[in-house]
């Protein structure tokens, strides 16, 4: 993972060479280098050092999720997130 850069947007987790954001001018446009669709809405994600998390805010109306991913965390709030190998 070390040179990558990952968004988490609309279901899918994109995958950019970070070098490039580091440069001292930067491109005025980037391709991702890859694009992965994933099983939550993919509104944030993080990553170790061999997985990255991707998961999704739910929130009542606001923020429908499907209704298998309605789980309680310890403070009455919903959060999913799924793990996926790199």
């Amino acid at each position: 993972m070390g040179d990558s850069l990952f968004v988490a947007s609309d279901g899918d987790v994109l995958r950019y060479k970070l070098g490039r954001f580091l440069l001292l001018e930067p491109p005025t446009a980037v391709r991702a280098l890859s694009m992965q669709k994933c099983e939550t809405a993919a509104s944030f994600c993080t990553a170790t050092n061999d997985l990255l998390l991707v998961g999704e805010f739910a929130y009542g109306k606001h923020h429908p999720t499907d209704s298998s991913h309605h789980l309680k965390d310890r403070a009455g709030g919903a959060q999913v997130c799924v793990g996926l190998r790199l």
